[in-house]
């Protein structure tokens, strides 16, 4: 994953959290306010970095956080909201 950490992201991120289950690219979208592309990628490259879960399904994957992820990621995330000046959603 790149170390760049955008307020797309931190968004993603964000909405991942709270939803608690398995969710969609399509919600990704939707939550976080941002394109179908954009979460899609950034939903790939969540799990390519360990940091999602995917479960493929009819019609599309799921995705949702990995327990196993890293946290320091996560401290990387709250570094980043903090620079861009962003409230915890």
């Amino acid at each position: 994953m790149s170390d760049q950490i955008s307020p797309h992201l931190i968004r993603v991120i964000d909405f991942a959290s709270k939803a608690g289950q398995w969710i969609t690219v399509n919600e990704i979208a939707a939550s976080a306010g941002v394109a179908k592309r954009t979460a899609s990628q950034h939903a790939h490259k969540l799990v390519q970095s360990g940091v999602f879960e995917q479960n493929a399904l009819f019609n599309g994957y799921r995705y949702r956080i990995a327990q196993s992820a890293p946290r320091s990621f996560f401290k990387r995330i709250e570094a980043a909201r903090a620079a861009f000046n962003m409230e915890v959603a």
